[in-house]
C-alpha cells in the first residue's frame, strides 16, 4: 500500500484549513444571526388575539383648559360575529384595499409593493402597499411609526397572524376594530350611527360608501365638509358659462368628498366622483359586482343621506380642524403613536368666552339673516398682535344638513367685493401713490366693458382717501390699472396671506396660458377665504407686518410635558410700513366716510376701530347672446379692528343661492360685527391673549 507523500500532505493542509475557517465563520454568523433574531422577536410584541389595542387618545382644549372635543375613551364599538358581516361590506372593503386578500398565497402583496416603489419613486405620487392583515397588526399590537423595525414586527406578525387564522376570521376582526370616525369603530357601529340600520341591511352603494370612511376617517366624516365632492368655484363659473365641459380637463379643481354631486353646466351636467365611486369601480375591475349593480349603486349615491348625529363638541368646525390638523402632524413626524395611547392633549387658542359670545350674537342674528335670505354665516376673531384664533364659527349651525351646515365656510373661498380694495391700495401705496393722490370717479370702457360704482353714478375728482372710505369702484379700477393690473396685486396679497387667487391662477395657467383675472379683480371678483381675509386686515393693522394664523398652543402628554414643540415662527414684511399705514389711517378715518347709518354702523364708541365692508353679486340670468341681464348678492362681508382684536364675518349661501336684492355688507354682516366687537373688546384686552 502506497502512503501519500508528506509532500501531499502539506499541499492539501492549506486548502482544509482555509475550508474550516469558512465553516466557523459561517457558523457564528449564523448563531449570532439566530440569537439576534430570537433577541429581536423576545422585544417585539407578542401575538395576543384578545388584545384590542385602538389608539385614539386626544383630547382638544380651549385656552382656559376647557375641553372643546376629545376623540378617544369612548370608542363606540359593536361587535359582529363573523358570519353576521354582510358580503358586500366583505368584497367593498378588500376591493378598495387588498383586492387579492383571498387568491394570494404570501403574507406580503409582492405586486403592491412593486406597484407601490413605482408610484412613489418614478411617478413622484404616494400609495401604499398594506395588506388588510398588515393594517389589522397595526391597529391591534404596533405603532404609526414608520420606520424599519416597526415594518419588520408588521409583516412578521402579519405571516404568523395567517397561519393562525382564516382569511374571514382577519377579515372579520378588522370590520370589527376599523376607525369610522367620531369615535365610531367597527362596520355596525357605523351603519347604526351614520345610516340609522344594522350591517346587514345595508345596501350595495350604502357598503361602499362606509368602507370609504376609514381611508381617512376625519377628512371623510359624513359629517365633514368633504361629504361631498366639490369643485373649485371659478371652474364652475366656467363650467356653467360653456368655457369648458368637461371638469377632467382641470382635475385639480375637483376636491374628492366621500360621497359624488351632480353639477349643472351649460350644456352638460357634470359627475364630481368620489372615494365612493372609487370604491363601487374597483369591486366591478375584480368582478365582485356585475356592470347592472355598479350602475344601480352609482345613483344611489347621488340620493344617499346620513342620520343626524350629535357628537359632544364645542366650537365643532375649530375643533375638528384642530382634529385634522394633529392627525396630519403626527403622520408627517413619523410621532410613535404611543403618545397618542398615553393621551395627548392638545392646548389650543380659542377663547371660551369670546367664542360664546360668537354663537350668541349669531343666535340674535337669525331674524336679519332669514331676511336677507341668507342661510350660512361665519365669524372668525383674532388676537391683532399674535394672529392668535380666539372665536371661530364656520357656519351657523353645525348640525343642520338642510343649510350644509358641516361644511367650514371660513375656509371657503368667495369673492369679497369692495374688502378687496384696500389690497389694492396698499400695493398702489408701495408704488408711490399716497392718500391725497387724485383719481377721478368718471365713466370708464375697458375693451366692451363699462364698470359702473356699486350706488351708481360719478362723483368726479376726488383722493384715493374719499375713494376708499367711500368705496368708488371706478377709482379702485383706475388705481388697479395704473399700478400694472392683477400680477403686482396678487404677489403682494401672497405676502400678506391672501394666497388663494394667486395659487388659482397658477393652477389655471397649467392648461389655460391665456387665463386672467382682468380689472375686476380690482372690486374683489376673486375668490378668497375668510381666513386670509381677516388675516390681510390684520396684516395692515400691524403696519405691514405678516404672521400665520395660530391655532395651538402646546401639546402635551399626561404628565403637561410638551413632546410636539412647535416652531418658532417671525413676522415677514408683507408691505412697507408707510403703505399699511396709509390704508390703516383710511379704514379708521370715520370722518371720510359717508354720514348717516354708514357712519355710525362702522363707528364704535370709545374704540378706535378700522373697518370696510364689502359686497360682491353674480350673474344669474343671461340672455341668448350669453350677456348678464340681472345680477344678484351672493357674499357680504365686514372686516374690521379695534386696537387689540380684528373680526371677520361672511354671510350668504353654501350652495352659492343669491340673497335678497337690498342685502349688503353694510346693513346685514356690519351690524354683527358691530355687535360682537363692542362686547369682545370689554372681554379682551390687549396683553390677556399668548399661548405662554
Amino acid at each position: 500500500m502506497i502512503e501519500p507523500s508528506s509532500h501531499h500532505r502539506q499541499e492539501h493542509s492549506p486548502l482544509l484549513h482555509f475550508t474550516f475557517a469558512i465553516l466557523a465563520i459561517l457558523f457564528v454568523l449564523a448563531t449570532a444571526a439566530y440569537i439576534f433574531l430570537i433577541a429581536f422577536l423576545k422585544a417585539g410584541p407578542v401575538l395576543d388575539r384578545s388584545r384590542l389595542d385602538f389608539r385614539q387618545n386626544v383630547r382638544i382644549l380651549d385656552r382656559n383648559g376647557g375641553v372643546l372635543y376629545q376623540f378617544s375613551n369612548a370608542e363606540n364599538r359593536l361587535f359582529l360575529p363573523e358570519d353576521s358581516v354582510p358580503d358586500n361590506v366583505k368584497k367593498a372593503i378588500v376591493a378598495i384595499e387588498d383586492e387579492r386578500f383571498f387568491t394570494r398565497k404570501t403574507c406580503v402583496d409582492v405586486r403592491a409593493v412593486f406597484r407601490a416603489l413605482k408610484v412613489n419613486t418614478l411617478d413622484d405620487g404616494q400609495q401604499g402597499a398594506s395588506t388588510l392583515t398588515q393594517q389589522l397588526v397595526r391597529m391591534l399590537y404596533l405603532t404609526r411609526e414608520r420606520t424599519i423595525t416597526r415594518k419588520i414586527y408588521e409583516i412578521l406578525l402579519s405571516c404568523r397572524l395567517e397561519t393562525l387564522l382564516t382569511k374571514d376570521e382577519i377579515l372579520t376582526l378588522y370590520l370589527n376594530g376599523v376607525s369610522f370616525g367620531n369615535g365610531i369603530n367597527g362596520i355596525e357601529a357605523a351603519s347604526k350611527t351614520y345610516l340609522g340600520k344594522p350591517a346587514k341591511d345595508l345596501s350595495l352603494a350604502e357598503a361602499a360608501a362606509l368602507v370609504s370612511i376609514p381611508q381617512r376617517p376625519t377628512y371623510y366624516s359624513p359629517y365633514g365638509p368633504h361629504r361631498v365632492s366639490t369643485i373649485d368655484p371659478l371652474t364652475l363659473r366656467a363650467l356653467r358659462k360653456g368655457t369648458i365641459i368637461n371638469v377632467s380637463s382641470v382635475p385639480s379643481s375637483v376636491t374628492k368628498g366621500l360621497l359624488p354631486k351632480f353639477v349643472q353646466g351649460k350644456a352638460v351636467s357634470v359627475r364630481l366622483e368620489s372615494r365612493s365611486d372609487d370604491v363601487l369601480k374597483a369591486m366591478l375591475r375584480v368582478g365582485f359586482i356585475n356592470q347592472s349593480a355598479f350602475e344601480k349603486a352609482s345613483t344611489e349615491l347621488l340620493r344617499l343621506t346620513f342620520k343626524p348625529y350629535r357628537n359632544p363638541i364645542t366650537a365643532p368646525h375649530f375643533s375638528l380642524s384642530i382634529r385634522e390638523e394633529i392627525e396630519s402632524l403626527l403622520h408627517a413626524l413619523d410621532a410613535p403613536a404611543s403618545w397618542e395611547a398615553a393621551g395627548l392633549t392638545v392646548h389650543t387658542t380659542l377663547d371660551p368666552k369670546l367664542q360664546a359670545l360668537a354663537e350668541n350674537v349669531i343666535r340674535q342674528s337669525q331674524e336679519s339673516l332669514s331676511q336677507a335670505l341668507a342661510k350660512n354665516i361665519a365669524l372668525v376673531a383674532i388676537d391683532r398682535s399674535t394672529r392668535e384664533v380666539l372665536a371661530y364659527v364656520g357656519n351657523n349651525d353645525f348640525f343642520a344638513n338642510d343649510i350644509d351646515g358641516q361644511i367650514d365656510m371660513a375656509t371657503i373661498p368667495r369673492q369679497p367685493g369692495s374688502s378687496f380694495k384696500p389690497l389694492v391700495y396698499a400695493t398702489a401705496f408701495e408704488r408711490g401713490l399716497t392718500p391725497d393722490s387724485v383719481v377721478r370717479d368718471e365713466p370708464i370702457h375697458i375693451g366692451k366693458d363699462i364698470p359702473k360704482n356699486y350706488e351708481g353714478g360719478f362723483m368726479g375728482r376726488m383722493t384715493i382717501r374719499t375713494a376708499l372710505a367711500r368705496s368708488r369702484n371706478i377709482p379702485a379700477i383706475k388705481t388697479f390699472l395704473a399700478i400694472g393690473g392683477e400680477d403686482p396685486v396678487l404677489q403682494a396679497g401672497n405676502r400678506a396671506g391672501v394666497a388663494t387667487p394667486l395659487k388659482h391662477k397658477l393652477e389655471m395657467l397649467k392648461t389655460n396660458p391665456h387665463f386672467t383675472y382682468g380689472w375686476p379683480m380690482a372690486i374683489g371678483s376673486v375668490e378668497v377665504p375668510l381666513l386670509e381675509m381677516i388675516n390681510l386686515y390684520a396684516t395692515i393693522a400691524n403696519h405691514g407686518l405678516f404672521l400665520p394664523l395660530q391655532t395651538i398652543c402646546s401639546i402635551t402628554d399626561p404628565q403637561e410635558r410638551i413632546i410636539l414643540p412647535l416652531p418658532e415662527i417671525r413676522p415677514t414684511v408683507a408691505f412697507e410700513s408707510e403703505a399699511a399705514d396709509f390704508v390703516d389711517s383710511i379704514l379708521r378715518d370715520s370722518e371720510s366716510r359717508p354720514e348717516g347709518y354708514w357712519r355710525t354702523m362702522l363707528t364704535i364708541p370709545n374704540l378706535d376701530t378700522g373697518a370696510k365692508t364689502g359686497t360682491s353679486n353674480v350673474c344669474f340670468r343671461r340672455d341668448i347672446f350669453n350677456r348678464c341681464t340681472e345680477y344678484g348678492v351672493n357674499n357680504i362681508w365686514t372686516l374690521g379692528y379695534s386696537h387689540d382684536l380684528v373680526v371677520g364675518v361672511w354671510i350668504g349661501n353654501a350652495d352659492n343661492t343669491v340673497l335678497d336684492p337690498i342685502a349688503d355688507g353694510l346693513t346685514v354682516a356690519a351690524p354683527i360685527w358691530r355687535a360682537f366687537l363692542e362686547q369682545a373688546s370689554k372681554i379682551h384686552t390687549a396683553g390677556n391673549g399668548g399661548c405662554g
